[in-house]
Order: structure tokens, then C-alpha cells, then sequence
């Protein structure tokens, strides 16, 4: 996995700031992420990875880099096959599993259902057999 900052000279905003992104490149594939920071395209050095003058923005980018480089850790350590996908999931989400049972996805799939009776596009009968089912699905469950 690679992790590099660019500058983006397309973007220019009207005071002659650019924006720094991060590129992340795993296996072939790259995404450009946001840091939300701006700078003076001048001011860049695409190789240190630095921007001139300004040590809190340094010591950011180095630490955003950082976080990356923990991520790909963690997802190798649990055994998850690392892709940008895996990596942007905990970037955002965190690393917090979510996870939910085969009767919550049922229950959601019923209310949608539901919903869709109160449209007309899908009858009563229709609904209470997937209530039926629901009740068939619980007894299984529980025998398990």
C-alpha cells in the first residue's frame, strides 16, 4: 500500500489555493481523498511530501499518513483482505464491527414490505406471509 499527498492545480480556488489530497494506492488501485486543507501550489514539495513554512500542516499530513498505515496493520492483523475499500471503510466508520442477524434483515425486509402495502404496490396477503415466514424462521432459530 501507498500513501502520497498531491496538490490538485484543477481545483484552484479564486484566492490561488489548490487542495492537498491524499492518494491511496492498494493493489493497482488509487483513490484521491480530501484532507480539507488548502495551500499555495508554491508552497508544495511533491518530493518530501511537505508544504514550506508551515509545521502544523506537516505534522497533519504525517499523522493522516499514519492513520492510513494503521489501518492496512489492523485489517492484516484480523486477517481481512486489504483493499482500498476495507481501508476507506475503517477511515470513515472506524473499526467498530457492525454487525446484524438474519432476523434484523428479515424485519427490515418485512417493514419495507409493509411500507409497500400502504402504496398499493404490494398486497396484504403478500405481507402476512412474510410474517408467517418471520414466525417459522424464529422457531428455527432458536432450535439451533
Amino acid at each position: 500500500m501507498k500513501v502520497n499527498f498531491v496538490i490538485r492545480k484543477g481545483k484552484k480556488r479564486g484566492d490561488g489555493q489548490v487542495p492537498i489530497e491524499m492518494t491511496i494506492c492498494v493493489r493497482g488501485k488509487r483513490r484521491y481523498i480530501s484532507t480539507g486543507r488548502f495551500i499555495k501550489p508554491k508552497d508544495f514539495s511533491a518530493k518530501r511530501q511537505t508544504v514550506k513554512g508551515d509545521k502544523e500542516l506537516n505534522e497533519f499530513l504525517h499523522a493522516l499518513k499514519a492513520r492510513i498505515l494503521s489501518i492496512e496493520t489492523i485489517l492484516l492483523n484480523k486477517g481481512v483482505y486489504v483493499t482500498i475499500d476495507t481501508v476507506l471503510d475503517v477511515y470513515k466508520y472506524g473499526e467498530e464491527e457492525k454487525t446484524i442477524t438474519f432476523l434484523q434483515v428479515f424485519d427490515i425486509h418485512t417493514e419495507n414490505i409493509s411500507k409497500k402495502v400502504k402504496q398499493k404496490f404490494v398486497t396484504d396477503t403478500t405481507l402476512s406471509k412474510y410474517k408467517v415466514t418471520r414466525g417459522y424462521l424464529e422457531r428455527y432459530i432458536k432450535t439451533e
